[in-house]
């Protein structure tokens, strides 16, 4: 089943950095008015609701100056409520007395507080078939709030109001891990080697390990960075040791004593770690994915839209009379009469059935609340 490339954000994408975008880009890559419409993302609007009705703190809710970190208690504080409930919150005083001193502020996870940034993201994450988290980024005039860095994920920028300029430097950390042996980050002195003016309705792409830092210009600076975390072959090797656990060999002890133990285990693991088992890494994801978080009461029994919640997209096999979908840990089996309405409702984007087809439309509602549990 193929992404919903329909969708306004997944156009942009794939105008800024190719049809297929979940192959990897090597080289720094920026599109121009690659959105026409941004108000769906971080607005003041949708910012101040979201610090005012959310109980947000570090790491969360981070400010930074001069690329150090602004301490908690500057802008934030705790209260303790009628059932003696310690809750720490916005100091909206504190928090504006640091922008206007030239504070960056950075919230994390931005796509679990927005429903509009949570559906581009969900979208997104479809279509690269990657975990996706969605940032924000709030600038002062003239601030950077980061020294120079580098990520361990690759990250999709989008540049909603402002404009700031991206200057990137030589060398950096060739394909950066979370978990890593390297963690020195000193940057390259000297001139950087590219920059890139970034305005409103621009998109940048920025492979991981490559050194960058960027400055606002005269005006407040927004942007949202979709941050992709891709899977490397560590990740495959735990996925086998991982299914290697049911066999007994692998299980018992070592034998300190016998100096054939270690040439035996590498033996037995690379004549079970075949080519079979790394096809069933790329789809198990898939089929054990968890959902974002639906809530659907008894009551409601009239269905208008339906959504595939899954964080990737199910596994749909197609068998003679019958039809299988996988995902979210769970394994249903359908008539074969359901296949087209599967492949119609189990989509990260809304689906509202079509009246014209009054079948379709029935076997649309009968199948819904089967199809909530994934």
């Amino acid at each position: 089943m193929e992404p919903p490339l329909e969708r306004w954000f997944l156009r942009g994408l794939i105008k800024a950095l190719g049809a297929d975008i979940r192959d990897r880009c090597e080289e720094i890559r920026s599109e121009k008015n690659a959105f026409a419409d941004l108000g769906k993302f971080l607005s003041f609007s949708s910012l101040e609701r979201i610090l005012c009705l959310h109980h947000l703190e570090p790491p969360q809710l981070r400010l930074f100056k001069n690329g150090t970190e602004v301490l908690a208690d500057a802008y934030t504080g705790t209260h303790v409520t009628r059932r003696r409930r310690v809750i720490r919150s916005v100091d909206v005083i504190g928090l504006k007395r640091q922008i206007n001193e030239g504070a960056t502020l950075v919230l994390d996870t931005l796509d679990t507080l927005d429903p509009q940034t949570r559906e581009a993201a969900h979208c997104l994450q479809w279509a690269c078939r990657e975990l996706v988290q969605v940032n924000g980024c709030l600038t002062s005039p003239g601030a950077s709030g980061f020294c120079q860095d580098w990520d361990d994920h690759d990250v999709i920028v989008v540049q909603v109001a402002g404009a700031k300029t991206w200057s990137f430097g030589e060398g950096g950390r060739e394909y950066p891990l979370y978990r890593d042996i390297e963690f020195e980050r000193e940057g390259p002195e000297g001139e950087p080697s590219c920059k890139l003016r970034l305005a409103a309705g621009d998109v940048l792409y920025v492979a991981r390990g490559v050194w960058h830092v960027a400055e606002a210009e005269d005006t407040p600076s927004r942007h949202v960075s979709f941050g992709v975390g891709r899977r490397t072959p560590l990740d495959s090797l735990t996925f086998v040791t991982d299914r290697l656990r049911s066999e007994v060999f692998f299980r018992r002890d070592i034998e300190r004593t016998n100096p054939k133990s270690a040439h035996e285990t590498v033996t037995r693991f690379a004549s079970t770690a075949q080519d079979p088992d790394f096809e069933d890494f790329l789809i198990a994801r898939n089929e054990n994915s968890t959902a974002r978080k639906f809530a659907q009461f008894p009551w409601a029994t009239e269905t208008k839209n339906l959504v595939c919640v899954a964080d990737f997209p199910p596994v749909i096999v197609e068998h003679t009379g019958s039809v299988g979908v996988r995902s979210c840990r769970k394994s249903l089996e359908f008539s074969g009469k359901a296949t087209a309405v599967l492949h119609r409702a189990l989509t990260p984007v809304p689906k509202t059935p079509m009246k014209s087809h009054r079948t379709q439309t029935c076997r649309v509602r009968s199948h819904a609340r089967c199809l909530t549990i994934l």
